[in-house]
């Protein structure tokens, strides 16, 4: 037992849990999606979804990317100052899904004005509760997803075919991390130490990195608005949403080690742990990617059935641009916590112009796998940029970043052994 209670104090381990049921019941859930849901009618939902996700990273405003670097000025006021103006915002944002419900007449602007409301409310609440309580994050994100595949899962047995039931689930999982979150850390929020004078230096402070973060969103989802304003048919974009996906899930991998860096840069550099976890990471998602080539239209035929099975040439596309993006969000957690936001901001701007000339160009030509390829450039270009940023500033050579070493083997028998932190081992 003292074993097994030492083995869950190390933020490793309890990232790994938390990411394995992520993408356990993520790939649950995008499963019942796709049998819920004709290839057209998720090429409709992936439209209307990623426009939700753009409006949640614009009304986020930034306020939990400047979070760490409040954290690192050791300000008493901080906690209880971020969360209460995530509150009030989560306020504001139902008052305005409420509006676009009377003044559109409809049923649905509201249902997609509430799942970007609760969307922004997740996400702060999740991010800020990540820096002052691993665990509770861990705990909320499990029962999140299990909620959500439950719903899709009910759906799906009572043939619900209206893919407005994703929203709701979504809108369910996202208020219940959020409860969880305020309801964990409901002891260490005081209003009397609330600085209301900071609200608005704070979202000034957060412009910068709301732009940025709404540049990585456009990195990740513009080319299916652009496949949809280019003309292509809901049925092709449906074709190409799951060849994107199932590459997302190979580089979902890296959030395990995302989040832990996301908590250890927020008060230092913490060099040796970010050099470890680059190297797992590159190795763990190369096996991943053996694993894709062989046997993904296989995995494809059998979980999204023979409709999809044409998704399989996407995936290997923009799945060896998965691996320079992994570079690019774990080294972003220093550069953000460093408060490096310009050249983190340029180096997505340069990401996001590629990506959207490039779509522009090839899509007209080669359909979906124009889009493809466009989104193979731009995640080399933002990760490439990343990896030779950080050798240079810190001194490394590019191999000292690649591939897992004998001493990182080491550290995690030692991890499993004794469980002991991964990170408490020198480079």
């Amino acid at each position: 037992m003292k074993y097994i209670k030492r083995l869950t104090e190390n933020m490793f381990v309890l990232s790994l849990i938390k990411k394995a049921n992520t993408i356990i019941f993520g790939f649950l859930t995008t499963v019942l999606i796709h049998h819920l849901l004709s290839p057209e009618m998720k090429g409709q939902y992936e439209y209307i979804n990623n426009i939700i996700v753009t409006l949640t990273t614009i009304l986020n405003m930034g306020i939990t990317l400047v979070l760490p670097n409040y954290v690192r000025k050791n300000k008493k006021w901080t906690l209880s100052t971020f969360y209460i103006l995530a509150l009030f915002q989560f306020v504001i944002n139902i008052f305005l899904s409420l509006l676009a419900w009377v003044i559109f007449r409809d049923n649905v602007y509201f249902l997609y004005g509430m799942a970007v409301a609760c969307g922004v409310f997740s996400l702060q609440s999740l991010n800020s509760t990540l820096i002052y309580n691993f665990k509770i994050t861990v705990f909320a994100n499990i029962l999140g997803v299990f909620t959500n595949a439950v719903i899709l899962a009910v759906a799906f047995f009572v043939k619900f075919q209206n893919f407005n039931i994703v929203f709701v689930a979504l809108i369910v999982k996202e208020l219940l991390c959020s409860i969880i979150c305020y309801y964990a850390m409901a002891k260490s929020i005081h209003l009397s130490e609330v600085k209301y004078s900071e609200w608005v230096g704070i979202i000034i402070a957060g412009i910068v990195p709301m732009l940025t973060s709404l540049l990585s969103i456009l990195n990740y989802k513009v080319d299916v608005m652009e496949l949809k304003w280019l003309g292509v048919t809901d049925y092709n974009i449906g074709i190409y949403s799951v060849g994107l996906s199932l590459s997302e899930y190979v580089l979902l991998m890296s959030d395990v080690f995302k989040d832990v860096l996301f908590n250890k840069t927020a008060s230092a550099d913490n060099i040796a742990i970010i050099n470890k976890s680059l190297r797992a990471c590159s190795s763990i998602m190369i096996i991943a990617y053996i694993c894709i080539i062989c046997f993904g239209k296989i995995i494809i035929k059998l979980v999204y059935g023979n409709s999809y099975i044409e998704s399989y040439g996407v995936s290997i596309i923009v799945i060896f641009g998965t691996f320079s993006m992994m570079y690019f969000k774990l080294l972003g957690t220093l550069f953000l916590a460093q408060g490096k936001w310009n050249f983190y901001f340029l180096t997505l701007l340069g990401s996001v112009v590629l990506n959207i000339t490039s779509n522009f160009l090839l899509i007209p030509l080669i359909g979906i796998y124009g889009a493809a390829l466009t989104s193979l450039l731009s995640y080399s270009f933002a990760g490439i940029v990343f990896i030779l940023k950080y050798c240079k500033t810190y001194k490394l050579k590019i191999q000292d970043v690649l591939f897992i070493r004998t001493d990182d083997l080491k550290s995690i028998y030692k991890l499993l052994r004794n469980g002991n932190s991964i990170g408490n081992s020198k480079l």
